[in-house]
């Protein structure tokens, strides 16, 4: 669970994104984590660079066999995915009160640490946003824009890892 957890900070994805990742949408080879549109809050299909040390922790976890379907975070209890509750109940065990920490509040402390840092990296606010999945710019804007900034995201996802430092 911690693993799962740390996946999520990494990443900056929703809880349900990372709680529900699968083997086959992690492409090792180039280190992108694309989820499928179905799973998207937004209904997009969102790609995520994976920073070195994230993509350090999935290779030492796809040493033990697995079907590319299976999911990447399992409770060993069950052999099925986690709860949408089990991170929640792990920050409670650890003392942290609800209002404190939440898996979804991850991504706000994304957000603000890196809008904080703006000066220190190349990205721009716009790009943290598209590392959160959020939409740019109005609806005008969206229709002649298409990109997914790849490029910027895997810059700042790479920053952040380092940010974070190795606690993987």
């Amino acid at each position: 669970m911690r693993r799962l957890f740390l996946f999520q900070l990494y990443t900056a994805t929703r809880p349900s994104e990372a709680r529900l990742a699968q083997w086959q949408e992690i492409d090792l080879q180039t280190g992108v984590w694309t989820i499928p549109e179905h799973k998207m809050k937004m209904e997009v299909e969102h790609t995520v660079t994976l920073s070195s040390p994230i993509l350090k922790m999935i290779k030492e976890l796809d040493t033990h066999p697995h079907s590319k379907e299976n999911y990447i975070f399992k409770n060993s209890h069950n052999d099925k995915e986690y709860s949408e509750n089990a991170i929640n109940t792990m920050l409670k065990r650890l003392g942290y009160a609800k209002e404190e920490l939440t898996p979804h509040g991850l991504r706000g402390t994304f957000s603000t640490i890196l809008n904080d840092k703006l000066d220190e990296h190349d990205p721009s606010s716009d790009i943290i946003e598209a590392c959160l999945a959020h939409s740019i710019g109005n609806k005008t804007a969206r229709s002649y824009n298409h990109t997914q900034y790849d490029k910027q995201k895997a810059k700042l996802l790479e920053y952040w890892g380092n940010l974070l430092g190795d606690i993987i």
